[in-house]
């Protein structure tokens, strides 16, 4: 019969549990050592798996089996520590049959890579397999790119630059008097020291004591609200008797008003001509330009007028458009 106490060894040193322990030594205990397979021939003929064993708490062992065992359940073995026999192999009876531990806490993990990381695109996993520096390179930059268009410009030709042109009929009175409706006066040539401003004519006005009054005027077409340039060139002829105390002036009226300070006149050189010049603003559509001139105290003055202007107002035409049509 095999020693109790080196079969309590044995058990020990492949760390059986308590339960086992007492099951071995029960059925031992009926067993001859002529029983018993070789424990060479049992280690050559079945493959024992490899089990890394360690040091056994002694509570995995159990109490010191008796002589009197109790009945023994089938359960699933613990978990095994590992441990370093103490015996040979020699020693040992058989070779029992181990059942692997599945006991996951002495399981060590198996860490698997996670599949469920975000796809990368194709531009920034090369970047990040050729670069570990945070540069950025083209790959990794999401361009946005504008379609080439071709730019067709539309131009529309703006009107030609307005030429205004004179609303006074017979400015220079080259055609006589008419239509200018004239008072007293006469319409001249030039002759002597006068020359015409214009042309070859001009409006005389042969002031005397008794003739002290003489003007000249036409009816103009007008835009309400437009400030017109109203321009003309005055002088003195031949007579220029303003006695002692002699004074004579000239005069716009438009429309019946009195255009700014009357023109003082007084001896100057014949024949020369002088800028009148004055701004109206229009309060109708037809307005009436008329010159005057006035004597008092004097023998005989030549008042001499020409050249009379009021240009038309150009209408503002918009500035040509320009329109920007991109062509796919």
């Amino acid at each position: 019969m095999v020693s109790k106490s080196l079969l309590a060894l044995m058990l020990s040193a492949i760390s059986l549990t308590g339960v086992e322990a007492r099951a071995c030594i029960k059925r031992s205990s009926s067993l001859s050592l002529t029983d018993l397979p070789s424990p060479t021939s049992s280690i050559l003929s079945t493959p024992t798996p490899i089990v890394s064993l360690s040091t056994p708490a002694p509570s995995d062992i159990g109490p010191t089996p008796s002589t009197a065992a109790s009945p023994i359940s089938e359960t699933t073995p613990s978990t095994i520590p590992s441990t370093t026999p103490s015996t040979s192999l020699s020693d040992l009876p058989a070779t029992p049959i181990i059942t692997p531990s599945t006991d996951a806490s002495l399981t060590t993990p198996v860490i698997t890579p996670s599949t469920d990381l975000p796809a990368t695109t194709p531009e920034v996993a090369s970047t990040i397999a050729s670069s570990s520096t945070p540069e950025v390179t083209s790959s990794t930059v999401v361009s946005s790119t504008i379609p080439s268009t071709t730019l067709m410009t539309s131009t529309t030709s703006a009107a030609p630059a307005c030429t205004p042109s004179n609303l006074v009929s017979n400015p220079s009175f080259e055609q006589g008097v008419g239509p200018w409706i004239n008072f007293q006066g006469a319409v001249a040539s030039s002759s002597g020291a006068v020359t015409a401003k214009d042309g070859n004519s001009y409006f005389l006005a042969a002031l005397t004591g008794s003739n002290n009054f003489i003007s000249v005027r036409q009816s103009l077409q007008m835009e309400i609200g437009q400030t017109y340039d109203v321009k003309a060139y005055y002088g003195l002829g031949a007579h220029q008797n303003f006695g002692a105390s002699g004074v004579c002036n000239l005069q716009l009226t438009m429309g019946g008003d009195l255009q700014g300070s009357v023109i003082n006149l007084t001896p100057t050189t014949v024949g020369q001509w002088n800028l009148f010049e004055r701004t109206y603003v229009a309060t109708d559509t037809s307005v009436v330009i008329r010159y005057v001139f006035t004597c008092s105290g004097v023998t005989s003055v030549d008042g001499l007028l020409d050249l009379v202007t009021v240009p038309s107002i150009c209408s503002t035409t918009p500035a040509a458009a320009t329109s920007v049509a991109p062509v796919p």
